[in-house]
């Protein structure tokens, strides 16, 4: 296998093979493995990173988040990539290209570490940390006392005939705890999930870090995004894992009238671990509902679902805070133009696996970066769990990149679902979050009218986008910092030609100066899609920037755009109106 050197998007053959002092690191492909076998392999390596990085797991098309989606989902968004980087890539790695190669090439070519291939077995059978194997019966009920007890007791889960499997093939592995007797003295007709968790809940969780949670989800169903993958982070850090319902009356979703029995359960395990700490991975039934039920309960999501988080986790740290390279522009310092001002703006900053899958598939390697401005989410709580990942990216960024914090600013929640009491308290954390990140500017969902109170201010934020199909407007907070709503979020779904002339056509009665956001994930907003979408904007009227130019101008330009609404959709008149 050939892996090629990687940095700022600049792509290089060569060997994999890396420093011969470099510290071993063993790789272990998934490919093929059950999903009982990757259950032993995510425990395995969060036992074995606990203390630096020894195991790093190759996921490719089996995790979503691992494919660099050369091919674009959907044929009507256009391409993801450019056909040359595309080709290289394709070259390079073959058809199951993935993020992880990436990484491996990275690590080779900087002499960080050498890597070299293992298989399951043998992983095993070389672990001397490893005491033995939880046994439980199957992951869809077991998973939550199975995982937690493989980093309580330093072991891995294993049912019985996978026990057997690795038995066969010269690994035997004690038995350290057999779940399957405790869950079967259980009363019978009840629900084993529920069972095993208030079981867990009195047992195991007050031995348990308070440090984070793992919350386990099938999301959509499907495998390729299944939040086992997170069980590694669990064992590495001996934290609770759970597989709950976050239905809550108290969510305020859909009318719900009536909260389930995992409720109860839920509260009891947020309620262990320290305010505002992450809760990795993701929850059902759906997004609002995980997410509100874990701000309700003083802890903040941070999305995940992507290999290796053990990994990157256990890398060393150069600095204790974070400074961007592009020299920050202030009010004071701009005159505004009569142009319409646009931001490029990249999410899932509330997600751990976007700076894993390197800002989403892959993006943040293709070379139209650095070459026009981009604004990239960024949750600076990483900055505590996974520094030295942070590093790279602060390491790697241009002058033409600029992070702001996102979704909430400190993880991921609905500010406007917090009992009052919890804001200041959320607004504290996130102006932490702003001074170890070198953040100004920020982006929330479901904001909740918070932000005409004291929020930004006590948050330390110079600026707040926010999500608003309805409109494009620019309101301003308690002290003047601009509030600047955006109907561009996630529509970046036709080719950058089409939507270039979308843009220039609902703006072409708009009084400049005015201010439109370009919001997206992969593959909405690549590099490359944003590029070839700006070099059509003509220059005389449109202007990309990044976010401390657009709220500088925002601010100085107070008396011209407050209270102007520009609403689209085929019925409602172009221009803006008072």
């Amino acid at each position: 296998m050939h892996l090629g050197a990687i940095a700022l998007g600049i792509l290089t053959l060569v060997p994999f093979i890396g420093a011969a002092d470099a510290p071993v690191v063993k790789v272990l492909d998934l490919k093929g493995l059950s999903t009982e076998e990757k259950a032993v392999a995510y425990a395995l390596a969060g036992l074995l990173n606990r203390e630096q990085p020894r195991v790093f797991l190759r996921g490719g098309r089996d995790v979503r988040w691992s494919s660099l989606m050369l091919e674009p989902e959907k044929k009507e968004h256009g391409e993801n990539w450019d056909a040359a980087t595309k080709a290289q890539m394709t070259t390079r790695f073959g058809a199951d290209a993935c993020t992880e190669d990436l990484w491996l090439e990275r690590f080779t070519a900087t002499g960080r570490f050498r890597f070299v291939q293992t298989a399951l077995p043998d992983l095993l059978r070389s672990a001397t940390v490893l005491k033995g194997c939880i046994l439980y019966d199957n992951l869809r009920e077991d998973c939550s006392p199975a995982a937690t007890l493989a980093g309580l007791e330093d072991a891995v889960p294993l049912t019985a005939p996978l026990r057997e499997q690795f038995a066969a093939a010269g690994v035997a592995l004690p038995v350290v705890v057999d779940y399957t007797a405790i869950r079967a003295a259980f009363p019978a007709g009840t629900d084993r999930r529920l069972e095993g968790h208030r079981w867990a809940i009195a047992t195991l969780l007050p031995r348990c870090s308070r440090t984070g949670t793992v919350s386990r989800d099938r999301t959509y169903g499907l495998d390729v995004h299944d939040t086992l993958v997170d069980i590694d982070q669990a064992v590495q850090k001996r934290w609770f894992v759970y597989d709950l319902d976050h239905t809550a009356v108290a969510n305020r979703v859909d009318g719900k009238d009536q909260d389930p029995p995992d409720r109860e359960l839920l509260d009891a395990i947020l309620g262990h671990a320290a305010p505002f700490s992450p809760v990795f991975g993701w929850g059902r039934p759906e997004e609002c509902h995980f997410t509100r039920s874990v701000g309700r309960n003083r802890q903040v999501v941070v999305c995940s679902g992507v290999l290796n988080n053990s990994f990157f986790a256990a890398l060393p740290s150069t600095r204790t805070t974070w400074k961007q390279k592009h020299q920050a522009v202030m009010p004071e310092t701009v005159v505004p133009e009569s142009r319409i001002y646009v931001a490029l703006m990249v999410n899932e900053g509330d997600s751990v696996k976007e700076a894993i899958s390197l800002q989403g598939m892959g993006g943040w390697t293709q070379p139209q970066r650095g070459t026009i401005p981009i604004n990239w989410g960024m949750d600076p709580l990483l900055c505590t769990t996974h520094p030295g990942l942070m590093d790279y990216y602060y390491d790697t960024m241009s002058e033409q990149d600029y992070f702001f914090a996102a979704a909430a600013g400190w993880g991921y929640v609905h500010p406007g679902f917090m009992e009052p009491a919890m804001v200041n308290d959320y607004a504290d954390m996130v102006r932490r979050g702003g001074a170890l990140g070198d953040l100004r500017y920020i982006d929330v969902w479901w904001m909740g009218g918070i932000e005409q109170q004291d929020f930004l201010r006590r948050a330390g934020m110079r600026g707040l986008t926010l999500w608003d199909g309805g409109e494009q407007s620019v309101r301003y907070a308690d002290g003047g910092a601009p509030v600047i709503h955006g109907n561009n979020y996630y529509t970046f779904t036709q080719g950058p030609e089409s939507f270039a002339e979308t843009l220039i056509a609902d703006m072409k009665e708009v009084q400049a100066p005015w201010f439109v956001i370009v919001y997206g994930a992969f593959d909405h907003a690549t590099p490359y899609r944003f590029s070839e979408m700006a070099r059509r904007l003509p220059r005389e009227r449109f202007k990309v920037v990044l976010l401390d130019e657009f709220f500088s101008v925002a601010e100085r330009s107070r008396a011209a755009v407050e209270k102007r609404v520009w609403k689209p959709g085929p019925n409602a008149p172009k221009g803006v109106a008072p």
